[in-house]
């Protein structure tokens, strides 16, 4: 047995290390219960992002620093070394283990968080969902790590044990010991128990065991040897190596040099076809551009037959005392066996994907291609790649990286089943032979799926059981990334790269939740291109659409006879003008995505929370409340901005504010000012102001009345601009400035919803109008006629002496707040002088909308 470090929730990464722990589970007594005695057990914590930002996990033996920093996450399998009693019941005719047995770790798993760390040797177990289940109150809090939905499967014909728990959470004793009691409760993950058992004692030498196929443990394949399950385990030792074995117009035929190594504790069956007992290998080929991870060729098949009994990886290679284990028909413990690129693309041991289960590596030869006698182009079959994803001069800055991946029925670790390397340069020319660059032997290979290599990028499983346990969930799984960028224009990008990694069931159609306040754009999708199979390659068809899983609204991407099979990535991208929407606890995953399986089975579709645009239940927009007093006067009237404070709708809608000029410069002082009026009853919007120079959006404007202070401030336009106002102003004093806002006048102001996008004028989904009065022109404080203690007030700001008003009320030139002249200066005091001596008003006013 060993252990591993693995770097993120289903990738493994870095280099195996050996962490010992002791598995010690508190007897309890029950009627109908009984007592058995587990050795050899194994805790594994799979890891999720949903503690990101927040927590940390290791152990005291690794390296918490390297690639991961204080805020990542990683998951961990611990070996125990004990034998251990744990005592059961039986709830429904089926095991369950005691509520309150407590998993010991000798060495502990490290919690950080905010700086501290804990060192945690315990796991208790919690026989349910509940918030309290377990009664003894000496079991609640403490340093420890609770496993919930905790499940048990038994095989007692070969001595396996596996105690799935579907999170592992943070107690509130362990929360409190690093300073943060929110971290009660947060799920890190899901964990699973693993051990060989034999009965010590109770009411029955027999567990009945659950009637659901999914609830029985089977075999991971062979025998037992002195209760100790067999688990072959196949890996990668190397992988480099790639050429172009030939070429069909502009697509070349290429190959990889791959290396098994059994890293399990018996020898791997590799008999040659046609016996379906052997491994499958296939390649693929990803290119990461402008951000975007895409997958731009694949492989078939290729079938394993004969097994060398190498030691490229160093160590031992040894073979189980039993009939004909020997190399050729097994991969001994420890060895290792290279089939060089020229191998893998022999084209006549090359057969297709969809002939094999990724997930039993079931295989049926009788009925396979690869017994047919037929002719090969010279690329059929092999890692087939245009000549314009290869490219250099259409592909600049691109990163490159090749994986191989094995399937094998008796592997009893999918999840280092696969490899990849980066290549470091391609040479070449379209319709010409390329060329490539890949690390030396024993340099930069990482043990895992390539699309680890997309960093940056948030992860979602997507299965029909969470753990997803070798050899006792129904199927496999497919792993989403996604990422959120914000284009800096109001809008976001959305990207997810979707890898089905072991699912048979095959991914049909895809969905984002979306609500009427997203505008979507420039839906898009991509697909490698399979080749020589039943299947087609035509493109998944995509729309908004109200036929949704999740939700009255989604993006839906669907296909006919296109599915995500096994070893494959799609795409799925749109832009929207919301951000993501938020999870729990901080999470960016907050939206639910759907994947509707292609395969008829018991469940139709499987779903997860991954980034999506932040939607709402908005049907209609509550009224807007009255704008919020300050203390320097905000609520009061100014005579070239118009002021209101939020909530203006529910942070995470895009909402665009319209305002109705609805009555204006109505002449009080002086009585030659000019008359606006035929403006009346025309519709602008607030926009977000933006630097002349950059173009970007200036929240704060400079406020000289008190050194460093700022106010809030936008401006007004004909162009509606939706966008989130509440969380971008978090309910302040808004300052809206623009030529159209003159003194003495009368403004409407309106929330719409995003429904009304391209028909904001005739809109009904609109708030009850909030009317916004300007003041006289040149009056800056509360008394509505024109006199020289205006005068005073405006000089006294420049003077930085605080006046009894807020300074934007003595702004009185046109069109502020600007970069150049927001702050008050003496061009106010003079506007303010001619105002207190007649002078008409001296600005254009509103302006024709183009």
């Amino acid at each position: 047995m060993f252990s591993r470090l693995i770097n993120g929730s289903w990738g493994m990464m870095g280099h195996i290390r050996k962490i010992l722990a002791i598995l010690a589970l508190m007897a309890g007594g029950a009627n109908g219960g009984q007592s058995w005695t587990v050795s050899n057990a194994s805790f594994e914590l799979t890891v999720k992002d949903g503690g990101k930002g927040r927590v940390a996990v290791g152990t005291v033996s690794t390296d918490l620093t390297r690639g991961r920093g204080s805020s990542a996450l990683s998951s961990a399998e611990f070996l125990v070394i004990d034998e251990q009693v744990v005592s059961f019941v039986e709830v429904q005719s089926s095991p369950q283990l005691l509520g309150g047995q407590v998993i010991r770790l000798s060495e502990g798993v490290v919690v950080s968080a905010g700086g501290a760390s804990v060192t945690v040797h315990e796991l208790v177990v919690y026989s349910d969902e509940s918030t309290r289940p377990i009664s003894d109150s000496t079991l609640m809090g403490g340093l420890r790590l609770e496993l919930r939905g905790v499940r048990v499967r038994l095989d007692q014909a070969t001595g396996q044990l596996i105690v799935p728990a579907l999170e592992v959470r943070v107690s509130e004793g362990l929360a409190l010991s690093l300073g943060d009691s929110s971290l009660a409760g947060v799920s890190l993950g899901s964990g699973v128990v693993r051990g060989s058992m034999t009965w010590a004692g109770g009411a029955s030498a027999v567990l009945a065991e659950s009637s659901s196929s999914s609830d029985l443990m089977s075999p991971l394949g062979g025998t037992t040897s002195g209760g100790f399950p067999v688990s072959p385990d196949v890996t990668f030792c190397e992988l480099y190596g790639l050429n172009q074995f030939g070429r069909q117009l502009d697509v070349v035929g290429l190959a990889l040099t791959t290396t098994s190594w059994n890293r399990g504790n018996a020898d791997l069956t590799w008999l040659a076809y046609p016996d379906a007992r052997h491994p499958f290998i296939v390649q693929n080929l990803y290119r990461i551009k402008q951000d975007r991870f895409e997958q731009i060729g694949q492989s078939w098949i290729k079938h394993g037959f004969f097994a060398l009994a190498n030691l490229q990886c160093g160590g031992s290679c040894t073979f189980e005392a039993l009939p004909g284990h020997q190399e050729g028909p097994y991969l001994g413990i420890g060895c290792t066996d290279t089939y060089t690129s020229g191998l893998n693309a022999f084209q006549s041991g090359l057969g297709p994907r969809e002939e094999v289960n990724p997930w039993t590596a079931a295989y049926d030869p009788s009925t396979s291609e690869i017994s047919t006698s037929h002719g090969h182009s010279a690329i059929a079959h092999r890692l087939q790649v245009h000549d314009d994803d290869l490219d250099p001069g259409q592909n600049l800055a691109s990163r490159y990286i090749a994986e191989g991946y094995y399937v094998h029925f008796e592997d009893s670790n999918p999840l280092n089943s696969a490899a990849w390397k980066e290549i470091t340069s391609i040479s070449g020319s379209p319709g010409g032979t390329w060329s490539f660059s890949m690390p030396s032997l024993g340099n930069s290979m990482e043990i895992g799926f390539a699309l680890n290599a997309w960093t940056g990028s948030e992860e979602t499983i997507l299965a029909e059981e969470i753990p997803v346990v070798k050899g006792v969930s129904p199927d496999g799984r497919c792993v989403l990334r996604s990422k959120a960028t914000d284009n800096g224009d109001g809008t976001w990008h959305y990207e997810y790269a979707m890898l089905n990694m072991d699912m048979d069931r095959k991914g049909q159609s895809f969905t984002v939740p979306i609500d009427a306040t997203n505008v979507i754009t420039d839906i898009d999708f991509h697909a490698v291109e399979s080749h020589d199979e039943s299947f087609d390659n035509v493109p998944w068809t995509s729309a908004i659409s109200s036929d949704c899983p999740v939700g009255d609204r989604c993006i839906k991407w669907e296909t006919v006879n296109n599915p995500l099979r096994w070893g494959t990535v799609y795409n799925f991208r749109f832009d929207a003008n919301a951000p993501p929407q938020p999870g729990a606890g901080g999470d960016v995953r907050g939206a639910t995505v759907v994947l509707g399986l292609f395969d008829p089975g018991v469940v139709t579709s499987v779903s997860g929370l991954s980034v999506g645009p932040a939607v709402s239940s908005l049907i209609t927009v509550a009224p807007m409340e009255a704008p919020v007093p300050d203390a320097v006067g905000s609520q009061f009237a100014k005579s070239r901005l118009i002021s209101f404070a939020g909530p203006l709708t529910d942070v995470g809608i895009s909402t665009a504010l319209r305002i109705e000029l609805s009555s204006l410069h109505h002449p009080l002082l002086p009585a030659t000012a000019p008359d606006f009026t035929s403006f009346e009853g025309q519709l602008r919007y607030v926009n977000l102001y933006r630097d002349s120079n950059t173009g970007e959006p200036i929240f704060d404007c400079e406020d000289s009345a008190a050194i460093g202070s700022t106010f809030k401030c936008a401006t007004i336009g004909c162009t509606p601009e939706y966008a989130d106002w509440a969380t971008l102003y978090g309910g302040d004093v808004l300052h809206v400035s623009g030529s159209a806002i003159v003194p003495s006048s009368t403004y409407n102001l309106s929330t719409l919803s995003g429904v009304c996008v391209g028909q904001e004028a005739t809109c009904t989904t609109v708030s009850v109008p909030l009317a916004i009065e300007t003041s006289v022109w040149g009056t800056v404080d509360d008394n509505p006629l024109l006199n020289v203690a205006d005068i005073l007030g405006v000089v006294d700001t420049l003077k930085f002496v605080p006046p009894p008003f807020f300074e934007p009320r003595s702004l009185l030139r046109g069109d502020v707040p600007d970069p150049q002249n927001a702050t008050q200066n003496i061009f106010d005091v003079t506007l303010c002088v001619d105002a207190v001596k007649g002078a008409p008003y001296p600005h254009p006013g509103p302006q024709v909308c183009p």
